[in-house]
């Protein structure tokens, strides 16, 4: 018998690499195994032209020959047989000749034990294999004596159950073209999208192809109009699967879509063959959006445009996903979740259901739901009468009393997860689903909370009618504090503050309470059972013994003090119904105090006593369902001055029966206000008060004479000491027990900042310190005026914004921060939640992180600091400049030599110590100055004896002093016009040296001229003296220096104008005062006029202020 097997391409998938096995049989029960019977398998696309073509050859071929017994013949066969097979194989190899050899197959069939039931022949390369049947010999029986029989007179039996099977296993390839094998044209069923939520695809089968690569893009419909794909008509491929693309790979042609987009848009889709190789080689034809028809278009208005969600698709192998959708109400909460999977397209619907307080209460279970469409499914869980299952069905408590039992109320078996699990369900009758057990409503899990706003759990109710909220077989929870004595029995005396522990209890179904104890950071650090539990059905553990236990309610540890009342407060978890004895006891503490007659009197303590017991079920738990109070006053009665009498302690004692829960103790101590008013009045104020109300006055005014009003140098640097001195101290009163290297830093570092606020009131600091110390202010976030965040346009502003590498002033990775102790500083990035460098943040978290010592890293980007490096390179001269204008006597300067404080050899003064100004430009307009004072005639030493001596603005009196040494003559001259003299004369070098310093500074260029500063509304910190009288109002201040007269009515106008406007000031404080004595009108028409000429009168250069009236 001759069998060809032809095969094609099937209409639904690509045969390529894959195998194909090919097979054919010769079943000897239809009488196949005679003697030249014969089967053939062929692989025709081998040998047809034109299929043969495409094919990429040699490819693998395996040939498999085999004789067996046929397991599914319903032949009784004997217990014991032997058959051989004789077999003649013709195959035809890749080249197409042929050749044949024969083969013998053997059965060796025995019940006893093992046997062989099958017999193969394989090998490989074979496109055409023709089996021949030679002949068949059975032998039946044990022995090798049983007689040989051929097919002609074999039992039929055994033949019948005898298979001889040819086959074939092929694994054609074929050749792909980029181009010419690439997909042409895609179509879609829109019918889909209104069925089932998804766009189908489909495309050509591709010869060639063992995997399709399918992607789609969504693009926004404002986006596409904008142009940024091109023309909107016909959008470029290139830009629309640039980015934001997904893509499967697949094995059939068509695939569904899911349209998960929230605004109207356009999808875009496109398909390319692979065919894949060894060692995980692709062959990847062009993309269908090559080609006219080949980029599938389909315009999709948008998924649920009317509410908030999140998508998430999860997906696998060949296609496969999960479609997640989770929809939020407007405060973004979590209320439906709806999956939903490709390969069995089940939508299953889950809902969370929250209090009025925001907290997630109900939990519905998941549950599949009719629907094929992904979407919302409003009103999926409802009332018993199809209404909406809102909050008053859960979160109402009509009593006190129903708080033990209140639970929510059952959902409708209409609908939602509730419908599938009921006889409702549609599908009930169907395969498992009749084992869904019903649960009456309740297909949901409910959480109470604890009522102090915590979030945590107080009850929790699980799924169905007998573990709901209420049935008694809830899971409730305790949060408490264990007792001393517990720890130290678990863990001995070692185990810490019992404050860092916390005792949790949870009580499960079956009223069996379990409890747990964690340290600070929530370890488990012991558990235990407690109690009894509530179903009869459990018995006790042999290991059950019963102890009375005594804790201590009230102690130091957890005392809060307030005022005169101390409260303690104590959590107790009751694990079972018991009476709890409560004893309270205290002696009260004695004060002794003398009275005037040196009689020792008694004030004994009085104290008002409440013991008060809650629970945390709105005391449902107590008597009467009311908080327990037991209060015990202080008796004023009992009080007894005399030292004489024993103090009576005071004793509270009371039982009460606790049901199982959680209670609070508190015990509230209150000094009696009634007792401290009768032993104020009845008692201190007769006994013990021996001075008057005036000479207790009097004593403390001349306490306070004696205290300095301001603190001095010596007070200040007294105050701080040493350093160890400051060190021990600093330990002590900031609580640190330990004297680590970390503390020391900090210590040295406030030490240092004390040392310098003393030096500053000792006058240490040079002009240039203070100077330095503003520009630091400058460069300080956020309020230093080259600081501030928002000053991001000013190229000196530390926030300014390089737009050509988009980096800050202060990010800088040159610049390094140091902390308040010298050491590289780290901040906490809250975004970030890691430590990093301060030029790591954003210009807002940089201003609030800002540390003073971060300054010091900026002070090199003040536009000014040139100068203040110029400027600190006389800092020696400054020092002298502060040395020079403390001497106040003319016989002290001229000892010192500060009357030549250039040193001029042309001048009869000693050089003793010379003006150490290292800059010949500026000693010589100093020189110039001495020598011709403003550019006058006269010299500083004449014109500083003149502004004393002479008081007309001639030159009659100042040209009697020809010579600085004839101006200071001590003959012409009495000591104290000789220290007025050298004052004045200190003042005016000091003016000349500091015009000459600033107007040399000021012309120094750091990179920002002061118009570019000023424009922009910042303050110069280098000004020369011109200018600053200028800006007070001084501007002809040289006229002024050269004509007496001039500057004398200046400075008075000036001064008249701070007097009056000093005065002006108080009106509002007199009104005020006068008030109560006057009408408002006579006190602004008749008093204020008065008083103000009273004030301006009294005000003089010793008094600027103004007298406070």
């Amino acid at each position: 018998m001759f069998f060809l097997l032809a095969y094609l391409p099937q209409l639904t998938h690509a045969q390529t690499g894959g195998q194909i096995t090919l097979k054919r049989i010769l079943d000897g029960a239809k009488g196949q195994l005679a003697p030249d019977s014969a089967t053939t398998v062929s692989d025709t696309a081998y040998f047809n032209s034109g299929p043969a073509g495409r094919l990429d050859t040699p490819y693998q071929v395996k040939n498999i020959i085999t004789f067996s017994i046929n397991e599914y013949a319903k032949v009784v066969l004997p217990d014991s047989f032997r058959v051989t097979a004789n077999l003649r194989i013709y195959y035809t190899l890749p080249d197409l000749s042929v050749d044949s050899a024969d083969q013998s197959f053997l059965i060796n069939y025995g019940t006893a034990g093992t046997y062989t039931m099958r017999s193969s022949f394989v090998f490989k390369g074979a496109h055409r294999v023709n089996v021949k049947v030679l002949g068949v010999t059975i032998i039946e029986g044990n022995t090798n004596t049983a007689a040989s029989r051929t097919t002609n007179t074999v039992s039929t039996d055994i033949l019948s159950a005898l298979l001889v099977t040819n086959e074939m296993e092929v694994h054609p390839v074929y050749k792909l073209s980029c181009m010419a094998d690439a997909v042409k044209s895609v179509s879609q069923n829109i019918d889909s999208v209104i069925k089932t939520g998804e766009l189908e695809v489909n495309w050509p089968v591709m010869t060639g192809a063992d995997v399709y690569d399918l992607e789609w893009a969504y693009i926004d419909q404002s986006a596409l109009s904008d142009g940024r794909y091109g023309d909107p008509s016909n959008p470029s491929a290139t830009l629309i699967f640039e980015n934001n693309t997904t893509r499967v790979t697949i094995s059939a042609n068509s695939y569904s879509i899911p349209l998960l987009y929230d605004a109207p848009g356009t999808l875009y889709y496109r398909v390319r063959g692979v065919q894949e190789k060894a060692g995980y080689r692709r062959i990847e034809t062009d993309w269908s959006s090559n080609t006219s028809n080949g980029l599938g278009v389909y315009q999709y208005g948008g998924h649920e445009p009317n509410l908030n969600w999140q998508s998430s698709i999860s997906f696998s192998e060949d296609g496969k996903r999960k479609v997640t959708v989770s929809y939020y109400d407007g405060s973004l909460k979590n209320r439906q979740i709806v999956t939903k999977d490709n390969t069995t397209n089940t939508i299953i619907a889950a809902e969370t259901l929250y209090d009025y307080q925001g907290r997630p209460t109900i939990q519905v279970m998941p549950a599949p739901t009719l629907n094929k469409i992904l979407s919302y499914a409003h009103n999926l869980n409802a009332a018993l009468n199809g209404a909406e299952y809102d909050k008053d069905q859960y979160d109402v408590l009509a009593s006190p009393e129903s708080y033990l039992n209140a639970s929510a109320a059952q959902m409708s078996s209409q609908s939602g997860a509730n419908q599938y699990y009921s006889p409702n369900n549609p599908e009930k009758s169907i395969g498992y689903n009749q084992y869904i057990p019903d649960a009456d409503g309740y297909a949901f899990s409910e959480i109470e909370y604890t009522a102090d706003n915590t979030g945590r759990i107080s009850r929790q109710g699980e799924i169905g009618r007998t573990f709901k909220l209420g049935s008694g077989h809830e899971t409730k929870y305790s949060y408490n504090t264990p007792t001393k004595n517990e720890l130290y029995a678990l863990f001995g005396t070692e185990v810490g503050d019992v404050t860092h522990y916390f005792k949790n209890t949870v009580t499960d179904g079956n009223g069996q309470t379990t409890v747990t104890y964690l340290d600070m950071h929530n370890r488990t650090i012991a558990t235990a059972l407690a109690g009894v539990p509530e179903n009869g059905g459990l018995e006790n553990l042999s290991s059950l013994n019963s102890i009375v236990v005594t804790d201590t309610v009230s102690g130091a540890e957890n005392a809060i003090i307030e005022g005169n009342r101390i409260t303690s407060r104590k959590e107790h978890f009751a694990t079972q119904g018991d009476s709890v004895r409560f004893v309270y006891e205290l002696t009260p503490p004695v004060l002794q105090k003398q009275n005037c007659k040196d009689t020792a009197i008694c004030y004994t303590g009085m104290y008002d006593l409440e013991i008060r017991i809650t629970d945390d079920v709105f005391s449902q738990h107590l008597p009467g369902g009311k908080p327990v109070d037991t209060v015990l006053r202080a008796k004023l009665d009992t009080i007894s001055v005399d030292c004489d009498q024993p103090v009576k302690p005071i004793r509270l004692a009371f039982s009460l029966w606790l049901d199982k829960g959680s209670y609070t103790f508190t015990k509230t101590l209150t000094i009696s206000q009634a007792a401290m008013d009768y032993y104020r009045d009845s008692v201190f104020l007769k006994s013990n008060v021996c001075k008057s109300y005036e000479q207790i006055l009097e004593e403390q005014k001349a306490i306070q004479r004696t205290i300095p009003c301001e603190p001095d140098c010596a007070s200040c640097l007294a105050g701080i000491g040493l350093w160890e001195e400051y060190r021990i101290r600093y330990m002590t009163d900031n609580g640190y027990v330990g004297d680590s290297v970390n503390y020391r830093a900090e210590a040295w570092a406030s030490y240092n900042e004390a040392l310098a606020t003393c030096n500053e009131l000792c006058g240490k600091g040079t002009e240039t310190d203070a100077m330095r110390q503003a520009m630091l202010l400058d460069m300080s976030a956020p309020g230093g005026q080259y600081a501030l965040p928002r000053d991001t346009a000013n190229r000196y502003s530390i926030f300014y914004l390089d737009m050509k590498d988009t980096t800050y002033n202060y990010a800088d990775t040159s610049i390094h921060y140091l902390n308040e102790i010298g050491e590289r500083d780290m901040v906490y990035d809250i975004a970030g939640g890691q430590y990093v460098l301060p030029q790591k943040l954003g210009p807002a978290e940089f201003a609030a992180a800002f540390k003073s010592s971060w300054a010091e890293a900026l002070l090199p980007l003040h536009p000014e600091y040139c100068k203040l490096l110029t400027k600190n390179g006389y800092r020696l001269s400054e020092e002298w400049d502060m040395a020079f204008e403390k001497v106040e006597t003319y016989q002290e300067a001229r000892d010192a030599g500060y009357l030549n404080p250039q040193g001029m050899s042309n001048r009869n003064f000693p050089i003793n110590k010379k003006d150490p100004l290292d800059n010949t430009t500026l000693t010589g307009k100093l020189i110039s100055q001495l020598e011709h004072f403003n550019g006058g005639s006269y010299d500083m030493w004449r014109v500083a004896v003149a502004s004393v001596k002479c008081d007309e603005s001639g030159a009659g009196c100042i040209n009697s002093y020809s010579s600085p040494e004839d101006a200071f003559n001590s003959a012409k001259l009495c000591e104290g016009d000789l220290n007025m003299a050298w004052r004045s004369f200190r003042s005016m070098y000091l003016g000349a040296k500091r015009t000459v310093i600033d107007d040399y500074l000021k012309s120094l260029n750091c990179g920002a001229s002061a118009k570019e500063l000023l424009d922009s509304g910042k303050v110069l910190r280098f000004t020369s003296s011109t200018d600053q009288l200028a800006n007070a109002g001084l501007g002809a201040s040289s006229a002024y220096l050269k004509d007496k007269n001039a500057a004398e009515t200046a400075s008075r106008t000036l001064s008249d104008s701070a007097y009056t406007a000093n005065c002006t000031a108080y009106v509002s404080y007199w009104v005020q005062q006068l008030s109560g004595c006057y009408d408002t009108t006579a006190i602004k028409t008749d008093i204020i006029p008065k008083l103000l000429a009273v004030c301006k009168e009294g005000s003089d250069v010793d008094h600027p202020a103004a007298p406070v009236l």
